[in-house]
């Protein structure tokens, strides 16, 4: 025997027997319109990116290519009415520049740690794909990036290096090391996505996304400089090591739980009222129930 989904969610059953499979086709709506006052969704992204460095035009003899990365982040949103929504996510991504330098016939691969906050304005359209509601998405906004770590792998015709970046300005003598000076460790970016939502439990989304990112601020200033401490037949291309912006495609999927505004503000107020009908010192000002007090006193005296 088939339960109804719509019998069993008001009486309390476990959001997970309202899950996949429910049949929308009775629903008129979306189950996350404006009507329902789902305003606030929050979850947790992950996925795949794509990504590579641009370099300044006079860098001819340095060939990007594209490289494969990963990451991971909290996101949360805010309707402010049926088709306007406010976007952040804040998180960390690992990020390759992967470039060839020609004229001396090796590989250069720069693995990059990022913290991200991004901040989107997001168009929301409703569709319906079968008998589920939907609801696309597209957005824009800007990226705010900091540096938090990076190293690189030099491949050569006979041989291959692994060498770590310091940072923080200061220079040593130590081998294996390429030390930056004047990096910028913040970075702007803006970014452009698309994403489709679809429900999965009462309460809860799948959120499928793909997301361009445009940085705008290169890794170093024009007066930057890198001190290199390698075997002679190994270079990260001097100074252009840091004249390149990164550009990257992120492929996501984001597991989003909607609130609600309205049930839990119902709720709130139906339990405030069952917990003053129970509460004794609530009902001590009572005039019913001090009466019924008095009668039982006086009963028991006699």
């Amino acid at each position: 025997m088939r339960l109804s989904n719509n019998f069993l969610c008001p009486f309390g059953i476990i959001t997970s027997l309202c899950a996949v499979g429910q049949d929308f086709s009775e629903v008129k709506e979306s189950p996350y319109t404006a009507s329902t006052y789902e305003r606030l969704h929050f979850g947790l992204r992950a996925g795949v990116n794509f990504s590579t460095g641009q370099f300044e035009s006079s860098q001819e003899d340095l060939r990007s290519r594209w490289s494969v990365g990963w990451m991971a982040a909290g996101m949360a949103t805010y309707r402010f009415n049926r088709h306007f929504v406010l976007r952040s996510d804040l998180g960390y991504s690992r990020r390759e520049s992967w470039f060839r330098n020609d004229s001396a016939n090796y590989d250069n691969r720069l693995k990059l740690d990022f913290a991200e906050l991004a901040l989107l304005a997001q168009r929301r359209f409703e569709a319906v794909i079968g008998d589920m509601h939907t609801d696309i998405y597209l957005g824009a906004g800007p990226t705010l990036s900091y540096l938090l770590g990076s190293s690189g792998t030099i491949e050569g015709p006979s041989a291959s290096m692994d060498y770590g970046i310091v940072l923080n300005g200061l220079t040593d003598t130590s081998l294996h090391a390429v030390y930056a000076v004047g990096a910028n460790r913040w970075l702007l970016g803006i970014d452009l996505g698309a994403g489709i939502m679809m429900p999965v439990a009462h309460t809860q989304r799948i959120l499928l996304e793909v997301r361009a990112s445009f940085g705008l601020t290169p890794l170093g200033n024009p007066g930057s400089d890198i001190q290199v401490n390698l075997p002679p037949y190994f270079s990260p291309d001097g100074s252009n090591f840091l004249q390149q912006r990164i550009q990257s495609v992120t492929f996501s999927a984001s597991y989003v739980f909607a609130h609600n505004i309205l049930k839990s503000k119902l709720g709130r107020s139906t339990k405030e009222k069952d917990v003053k009908k129970r509460d004794p010192r609530k009902q001590k000002k009572d005039k019913t129930y001090l009466d019924t007090r008095i009668k039982y006193r006086s009963k028991s005296k006699k």
